[in-house]
């Protein structure tokens, strides 16, 4: 007790006669333009261990862009290289240029320290292609609120903490890049021809995706509702939501997929609202390339097969058993199986993923092997299939992944398609849920 005593006083007459020092040092990396500034830092009042070290960057390749943040320190007579800040309480992430801050727990790392001038460095470095980057969105005030913070991260969801199924709302970041959409002509026996012909795309632009589908509680605390068909209230909140129409739940049809949306009481219209982000539904593009995580069959893992993958589609009928409407099935708590390569739970099954590019076809044969086909080429940052003379509506919609209602068939692959209304009909609109999107800019 009276060494930490000893290390808050020193620490306390440090910082009142301004000596607590610190010095900028940009990261030896590609990015050689990249510069650290303005290098602050400040133990907190009243005085404890955390130091909040503020910094300016410069030289970031985009807004978009994110740095990986390492904070070190020394002090006279100090033996040997410089202690490494391993104590961050915030997370070592920035993104993009301005003013910022990351918080060092430095009676963590430096216990017991007796110093008169310690400095304090910063560096950074762009995060390396394969990084995963995670933003995530607090909804805890629920529908009454007038906004949403969001925070990133490099950790993924806790799975075993619901927070990330309820009172969050967690997005992976894919990058841009080239891909084969559709099938193979081999693979014609499994799936139908409206996922014909195999063809090159480009997204030109990353992108964040949903790592869950959205949950029944997520939905409640965006819009205030619980319009699922499976409501038994024991399981509700991390199954996915479903029984959701397009345009009279998620966004108008008659708004111009990417445009701004007026629908203001709407799913995506109050997630836009609350955190200035311009979230949608995917792209058929944006859903395949996500699923495929960089594979090329049928499938995102070579153990799956048309005989097993039954078991993503409708699974743990027991525990979900609810009994609404005489259906002994049901949807599983997301995220209860491995997620793909890239980190996404239950793009196979569960329920089948609303897109936010619609089909104008009557019927779904010639036309929407045609439709389909116009994907090819590189996407404008991204819309498609079709790119519309003029704007429209969508006067029909695809879903993607497989549903419970679907039991394994070629629906439940990376590459199945199947029809709907924009408002869904019958039954079948408990087998379709949606994934949220954000396009970078």
């Amino acid at each position: 007790m009276q060494l930490e005593k000893t290390f808050r006083a020193a620490c306390e007459s440090g910082l009142r006669r301004g000596i607590l020092t610190a010095a900028c040092a940009a990261a030896a990396s590609a990015a050689s333009a990249l510069e650290i500034a303005d290098v602050t830092a400040r133990q907190r009042w009243p005085w404890n261990n955390l130091v909040d070290v503020t910094f300016q960057l410069s030289g970031a390749e985009s807004s978009e862009t994110f740095y990986r943040i390492d904070v070190s320190a020394s002090y006279p007579g100090m033996a040997g290289d410089a202690v490494a800040a391993k104590s961050l309480v915030s997370e070592p992430l920035v993104k993009g240029n301005g003013s910022h801050t990351v918080v060092w727990d430095m009676g963590a790392d430096l216990p017991c320290l007796v110093a008169s001038n310690l400095t304090v460095s910063v560096s950074a470095a762009p995060l390396a292609p394969t990084d995963p980057v995670y933003m995530i969105v607090d909804l805890s005030d629920g529908a009454s609120a007038t906004s949403y913070p969001v925070r990133y991260s490099l950790t993924g969801p806790d799975l075993s903490d619901d927070t990330c199924r309820t009172s969050e709302m967690w997005f992976r970041l894919c990058p841009a890049g080239t891909f084969t959409m559709g099938a193979a002509s081999s693979d014609y026996a499994t799936v139908s021809s409206w996922c014909l012909p195999a063809h090159s795309v480009t997204l030109t632009k990353p992108f964040w995706l949903g790592v869950f589908e959205v949950t029944q509680e997520q939905y409640y605390r965006i819009r205030g509702s619980w319009p699922s068909h499976y409501s038994n209230e024991t399981y509700r909140a991390t199954r996915p939501v479903e029984k959701v129409g397009y345009d009279n739940d998620i966004r108008r049809s008659s708004e111009w997929y990417g445009n701004t949306l007026t629908g203001e009481g709407r799913f995506m219209a109050r997630l836009r609202n609350c955190t200035g982000l311009a979230f949608d539904l995917p792209t058929e593009a944006q859903w395949e390339y996500a699923c495929r995580a960089g594979t090329t069959g049928l499938y995102y893992d070579d153990a799956i097969s048309s005989s097993t993958i039954a078991q993503y589609a409708r699974v743990n009928k027991a525990v979900n058993q609810d009994g609404a409407s005489g259906d002994t099935g049901g949807t599983a708590k997301v995220g209860s199986f491995a997620p793909n390569p890239w980190g996404f739970y239950d793009m196979y099954g569960n329920v089948a993923e609303i897109c936010g590019d619609g089909n104008p076809y009557a019927s779904c044969t010639t036309a929407c092997q045609d439709d389909f086909a116009n994907y090819a080429g590189t996407y404008i940052n991204p819309r498609g299939p079709v790119q519309y003379s003029t704007p429209t509506y969508m006067s029909a919609g695809v879903v993607r992944g497989g549903s419970i209602s679907d039991n394994g068939n070629g629906h439940v692959t990376s590459v199945g398609r199947e029809q709907m209304s924009p408002n869904g009909t019958g039954s079948i609109k408990k087998s379709f849920g949606f994934r949220v999107c954000l396009t970078a800019e």
